[in-house]
Formats: C-alpha cells, sequence, structure tokens
C-alpha cells in the first residue's frame, strides 16, 4: 500500500468535529514537496475554526484543539529526530477526539499507468555551497581590527585585549553571528518585506542620508554577500558558483576575516570548529544506518545522504585557510554520522599564508624589504591621478616589517598544518582547485601564492615565489632560474629613460590589465564596452616601470653620495630632523629619489592589491586576462575569465550534475525525468569522485571538535598554537621557553636573596 508525505494545509479529520481542519506547519521551513511545506511530528497547529464545532459536549461548542502526539506507523524518515507525517497517521486530542488525515494535499504525478507520489519513489540532488570571505578591510566599518594593528594585538588570541569589530569570534569559535545560512536570509528578506513602508519612507528619506556619517558596522548583506557580489562582477559572483554546483537557493556565508597577523593553521581550526558545526545544524543528513535501512522501502530518504546534498565551499585570502577547515569539519560531522565516503568541492581565491614563512626565507624577505628596498619608513601618497596613489597600502600604520612584532613570519602555513592534521593529504589536495595572480604578493597579504600540490587554474605549474616584481642593479644579479625556468619577463629600465641603468623583473600571470568601475559614474558618455568591462587605467606593467627607475635613481645617488661623503646615508626621520634644509644638495637629492621611490612602492602596492581582490571581483570579467595569451606554457587553455579557467582546471574533480542552458531550476528539481537521471548520474558517474571521511577522522581533527564544538577544555590543551613572535633577532621564542627563562630567573633571584646568619640559611620567598 502507498503512503504519502503530509504537507501544509492537508485536510485533516476528527471524530468529534463538524467540519474538516487544515493543517499549519512551522516546524521547518526548507523541505517542498511542489511548493508545499513538509509537515513533521512537531507540527500540530490548525487555521481557525480548526474542526468546527465540538460534539463531545452537549453545547456543542467552537472547537478549541489540545493535540497530542502524532502516531506515525511504519520506518520513519524525518527531520534529524522529528519524523514526517504520512497520510496513515493519527493523533488523539485532549478533548477526547481522534484526529486522522484525509487528504495529504499531494499532487499526484501520472505515467499513464498509475499515478504515484513524486518524493515516495526518487530522492532529490540538492547541492549546499558556503563561501568564506577574507579579511574585511573596511577602517570605517571594522575600525577595531584596525585599532588591534596599531596596537600590536594578537588576532588569534582571545585574552590578548584584541577587539572583535567584524573578525570571526575567537571566544566562541562557533558562534552564529559568524555564519549567515540561507535560511537566515529568507528570513530577513520575509522580515523585509514587512517592514517596506517603514524603509521606503522613513529610512531612504532621513536616515539613509545621515547614515554613511555614523554607521560603523555591516548589515549581513553587506558582510557576506556584499563581499562576494560587486558590481564588478555584476552582483553574479555567488550564483555563477551556486548554479554550477546545484547549489541555487542553498547559499551559505562563514565569516573567515581574523585581521592582520593571524596565523594559517589558526584559522584552519577555527574553521573545523564551524564546519562541523554548520553540518550538525544545517546539512541536514540522516545517519548512514537509517539512511540504509529505510531506502528499500522509501527511496527518498536518499535525499538526505551526503551524495544528494554534495557540498562546496570556497575561500578567498584569509578565509582560504579557513575554508579548508570548514570542509574538514563537513568530512568530519559524516564521519561521525556514519559514512565512509562523502563528496566535496574546494576552491581557494587569492590564497593567503598557502606556506609558512620563516627561517632564511623570512631573514631574506625581511633583509630584502627592510635593507634594499628601505619600505620600512614609506608613507602614503594620497594625492594625483588613481594608478599613481597608493591609499591601500598601510605599512606604516601596521607596522609589518617591524622587528618588534614579525607580523609575516608564520611556522606553519596552509600545506604545513594540512598535511599535519589530516589523515591522507593527496587525497584532500585532489578535490581542491586555486586561483593565485603571480602579483598578490602585496606587502599586506605576504605570504600570499599557491598552496603546493594543489592544481592551479592561474599558472599551471604553480607559483610559490614570495615576489610580484623585483629590482636589479645588474644583469648578471638576476638568478638565471627565473628566465629558465620561471619565464619571468626581464625589464631592462634603460630602454625606459635614457640614463637609468636597472632591472626589473616580472612574473608570468599577472593581472596586468586593471578596469575601473567607479569611473563609470564620473564619466560623461562611457563607450558600451566601457559599461561592460569598466573604464580601462594604468596597467601593472607601467606602475613597475616607473617603481623602477625611481629604485634606480635613488640606488645610483646614495652610492655616489656614499662614496662622496664615506658616510653611511640612512632613511631620514621626517618627523624629528628638523635640520634637513641645512643638509648638503647632495644628500638632499638622495632624500628626494628616496621619497620618490616611496611614491612609487605605494602604487604598486596597490596594483598587487587589485590583483588580491581580482578573484572575486572580476570573477566573470571577459578581459582581465587578454595577456594570458602570451604565455606558451598555459596548458590550461582559456582566456574567456577566471571562473571559466576554475571550472576547466575542475572540470574532472568537482562532484556535480551538468545543468542545461536556460532551465528553471527550482521547477526542474521536481521533474521526474531529471530525478531519474540524477539518480543514474550519482550511483554510476559520481561515485569515483567521493572523499574518503577518514581524512577527516584523525585524533587532531577530534581534539578541535571536542576543544571547539563540544567544549572540552582538556582537547584545547591539545590543539597547536603558533610560537609567539617576540623580538629576539630572527629566532621564535615559544611560550615552554618563556616559562623555563621565567622559571630559571626566579631560581637565581631566590638564591641570590639568600641569608647566611649564624651559619644557618634562611630564604626569603618574597622575589623583587
Amino acid at each position: 500500500m502507498q503512503r504519502f508525505y503530509v504537507v501544509e494545509k492537508a485536510k485533516l479529520q476528527c471524530t468529534f468535529g463538524t467540519s474538516l481542519g487544515k493543517l499549519v506547519v512551522t516546524s521547518q521551513r526548507k523541505l517542498e514537496i511542489k511548493g508545499k511545506l513538509q509537515a513533521t511530528q512537531k507540527d500540530k497547529q490548525l487555521e481557525p475554526p480548526f474542526f468546527g464545532s465540538c460534539t463531545c459536549k452537549s453545547s456543542n461548542p467552537p472547537c478549541s484543539p489540545a493535540l497530542q502526539e502524532w502516531q506515525v506507523p511504519g520506518r520513519k524518515a524525518g527531520i534529524e529526530t522529528d519524523a514526517f507525517i504520512m497520510d496513515d497517521s493519527s493523533i488523539q486530542c485532549g478533548q477526547g477526539g481522534i484526529v486522522t488525515v484525509v487528504d495529504a494535499n499531494q499532487d499526484l504525478v501520472s505515467t499513464g499507468e498509475e499515478e504515484f507520489e513524486l518524493d515516495k519513489i526518487l530522492p532529490k540532488f540538492e547541492g549546499e555551497i558556503i563561501f568564506v570571505n577574507g579579511y574585511l578591510s573596511n577602517p570605517k566599518m571594522n575600525t577595531e581590527s584596525h585599532y588591534n594593528a596599531l596596537m600590536g594585538k594578537n588576532p588569534d588570541e582571545p585574552d590578548s585585549g584584541a577587539l572583535t569589530g567584524e573578525n570571526t569570534n575567537e571566544h566562541d569559535r562557533t558562534h552564529a553571528d559568524d555564519v549567515y545560512t540561507a535560511d537566515k536570509h529568507n528570513h530577513r528578506t520575509k522580515r523585509d518585506k514587512w517592514q517596506k513602508l517603514w524603509e521606503d519612507e522613513i529610512k531612504t528619506r532621513l536616515w539613509q542620508p545621515l547614515s554613511p556619517l555614523i554607521r560603523f558596522s555591516y548589515t549581513p548583506e553587506e558582510k557576506f554577500q556584499g563581499y562576494w557580489n560587486t558590481k564588478t562582477n555584476k552582483m553574479k559572483g555567488t550564483e555563477l558558483y551556486a548554479k554550477h554546483f546545484n547549489a541555487i537557493g542553498n547559499e551559505h556565508f562563514i565569516n573567515g576575516s581574523h585581521g592582520l597577523g593571524s596565523n594559517a593553521a589558526h584559522r584552519i581550526d577555527h574553521g573545523i570548529a564551524q564546519g562541523y558545526s554548520w553540518a550538525k545544524k544545517t546539512w541536514n543528513i540522516k545517519a548512514f544506518e537509517q539512511i540504509e535501512e529505510g531506502k528499500g522501502e522509501n527511496p527518498y530518504i536518499e535525499t538526505f545522504s551526503p551524495a544528494y546534498k554534495p557540498v562546496t565551499v570556497v575561500g578567498h585570502s584569509q578565509g582560504a585557510a579557513m575554508a579548508a577547515g570548514v570542509a574538514i569539519g563537513i568530512l568530519k560531522y559524516a564521519a561521525d554520522m556514519g559514512y565512509k565516503k562523502a563528496p566535496l568541492n574546494i576552491i581557494f581565491l587569492g590564497v593567503h599564508q598557502p606556506k609558512n614563512l620563516t627561517g632564511n626565507e623570512y631573514e631574506q624577505l625581511y633583509n630584502y624589504k627592510t635593507k634594499y628596498l628601505e619600505v620600512n619608513n614609506f608613507y602614503l601618497k594620497l594625492l594625483g591621478e588613481k594608478e599613481k596613489t597608493g591609499r591601500e597600502y598601510l605599512n606604516s600604520i601596521s607596522d609589518l616589517f617591524n622587528p618588534k612584532y614579525h607580523k609575516l613570519k608564520n611556522e606553519r602555513g596552509i600545506y604545513e598544518h594540512l598535511k599535519k592534521i589530516v589523515g591522507n593529504w593527496p587525497a584532500f589536495k585532489d578535490r581542491c582547485v586555486q586561483f593565485t595572480f603571480a602579483n598578490d604578493r602585496g606587502d599586506l597579504v605576504l605570504r600570499d601564492g599557491d598552496i603546493p600540490g594543489i592544481d592551479s587554474a592561474c599558472d599551471p605549474k604553480g607559483d610559490t615565489t614570495l615576489y610580484s616584481v623585483e629590482f636589479f642593479s645588474k644583469r648578471i644579479q638576476i638568478p638565471s632560474k627565473y628566465e629558465t625556468d620561471q619565464d619571468k619577463l626581464v625589464v631592462d629600465l634603460s630602454n625606459e629613460e635614457s640614463g637609468i641603468e636597472g632591472f626589473i623583473v616580472i612574473p608570468p600571470y599577472i593581472a596586468n590589465r586593471r578596469f575601473d568601475f567607479d569611473a563609470l559614474e564620473k564619466k560623461d558618455n562611457p563607450s558600451r564596452e566601457e559599461k561592460e568591462n569598466g573604464v580601462e587605467w594604468g596597467d601593472y606593467k607601467s606602475v613597475c616601470i616607473q617603481w623602477g627607475i625611481a629604485m634606480a635613481k635613488y640606488k645610483k645617488l646614495k652610492k655616489e653620495y656614499v662614496k662622496m661623503a664615506e658616510d653611511n646615508w640612512h632613511v631620514p626621520d621626517y618627523n624629528r630632523d628638523t635640520n634637513i634644509l641645512f643638509k648638503n644638495l647632495a644628500h638632499l637629492k638622495v632624500d628626494w629619489e628616496y621619497i620618490q621611490t616611496a611614491r612609487w612602492y605605494a602604487p604598486m602596492q596597490a596594483a598587487d592589491l587589485y590583483a588580491h581582490f581580482s578573484p572575486v571581483g572580476l570573477i566573470n570579467h571577459k578581459k582581465i586576462l587578454s595577456d594570458f595569451v602570451n604565455y606558451c606554457d598555459d596548458n590550461v587553455g582559456t582566456t574567456e575569465s577566471i571562473w571559466e579557467r576554475i571550472k576547466k582546471v575542475g572540470n574532472n574533480k568537482f562532484y556535480r550534475i551538468a545543468i542545461a542552458e536556460n532551465v528553471d531550476l527550482k521547477k526542474d528539481k521536481d521533474n521526474l525525468n531529471k530525478r531519474i537521471d540524477d539518480k543514474a548520474e550519482v550511483e554510476r558517474k559520481l561515485k569515483i569522485k567521493l572523499i574518503d571521511t577518514s581524512i577527516a577522522d584523525t585524533q587532531y581533527i577530534k581534539n578541535v571538535v571536542d576543544a571547539f564544538v563540544k567544549g572540552n577544555k582538556a582537547a584545547l590543551e591539545k590543539v597547536y598554537k603558533e610560537p609567539l613572535k617576540l623580538n629576539v633577532g630572527m629566532k621564535v621564542i615559544t611560550k615552554e621557553k618563556i616559562k623555563k627563562v621565567i622559571h630559571q630567573k626566579k631560581v637565581g633571584m631566590t638564591k641570590e636573596k639568600s641569608i647566611k646568619i649564624d651559619k644557618t640559611q634562611v630564604k626569603q620567598n618574597k622575589l623583587f
């Protein structure tokens, strides 16, 4: 005998009622059949006038139902512990009546031979997608994070005095404010409709003109969706991903912003907690055993298995490390629910801290930036043409190269931490695709680049180098591998300006062309192409050449001055040096050229940051990759857009079902033939793309979940902590070393205060 699920407005009958009642569904807002919410055993409300009059009493008063618990025969499918109501279910009324289902309110689909319920026989394939944003750098909206940078507060340490602002909550790693689910968005959308009159008549006319002056925080839409959907991608960023990964309507967001100085390993662990928590609350999968027991009688129950609810995780910048953690947390939850395999797609964009930065490599970077380029005292150039300014360059306030903090130094990056904690690194990395431009190497985002071993949709060979553009005074200084192995462009600056001696080296696979969409508002008659692609402005190569010329002049004058004056010239402190006007002319010339170098370094840094954010804002831009046609080793083979390259590299690894163009996705979910095809795809072709959940079922990952999701303090002690970055030369000092030194000092001080009286040693325990 066929049984049918009950949906909203189903008709119920009471043995003591005089009319039929209609069921109201309030227990859940996500699962629908033919656009109607599916009822669970928690649903006991009815539309007035309920069952009319109650005949259990002689006066036949109006019905006042007091429904108890639904009785649902047979195996029970449902949401977590709440079973779905079936058409053969019943419920007792406290007044004495028995309530049964007369009409489940389902539309039946005909095959020509018999009618059946679509959701009775076939599961529904419906993906979920999670976007993890990077650092929220707006100084007005995230003022607290800039305070942390100015005051040297470690954003990863909840007890460091660092303020949260718009960053993730370090006191509660699964805080609800750091997650914006599709359900939350739908709830806000429906709520906002009721407030339309207030918003149109009051907010728009009075509040909005004042809000730029007094608002210092994001709305959820600005913070989460606004990060990914911009006018530069025509507000289509999340839609591109959701449509491709069968997840329209199931877009979720997790905050990955931590602040300057955050460590990738810390963010991965934070992501594990958030991923596990999201899966437990939102993924809505059932235990493997329950699926296996129920799918014979009720194949639809497979809808609630990972194979039919694949998850895609996309992370940018600081959010890349956290996205890796989110993916691991989801896999761990699947393992805990009894699944040995699960689908997972991971995309990393503009990757921050792909690997560690420590030891000789860090020392070389530090010396190159501070002693050779002398950037640690640079200031901002705020005025002038856009390509000649560096408003985004904030080293002067963030102390990136201050040896007191070593903010760029990290013992573990994404690569090192993942290899340590996952059960099978090769299997995990095969589920991933990354895209990071080769000139995404701005000081504020160091270190950026490719995660070793993960397929890149930008440079097919992968690029883990530290620098975007480099300056050399002599050709002989340029490593031969730059041209032979890395295909870098060497620019002889003597060809750019007469009398200049020096070279700059620019890598391939850069974001060279730049497009300004804000300029459209200032332009009287923009062309059709400009409306589509933005107004093109100073390309990256030109900015680098201008900086190289300024650097060459400065190095030459400085060398001449040192030789003439036999005095080691140093960067002047303009805030204190009141005698600068009285220095000799040669010294003033060096001062001036240093200023010119700084003036061009800042806009070059801004151009690096443009490359950093382009994989988000320009994901579907048709012109930004046009220079890629010049790279002969580009085996990806498409320059149409960043998005097209990501799709091509991930084509054979992404777990998804192809969607035909111009399809109504909402209606298509309930199409019989579509479900038949999807089931065949899942059971045949997609099986090879599943990943072993044992990858995430390790003791370390269990410790992270226990510590941050379940509140186990003992497990917290077993979680990795990045060594403290204190100023002791270039060495890293751990907390354990500090405790040892403090103990030794205390012992020494105690001995020094020992006093001998009558040959009896008396110890003064108080330490001074």
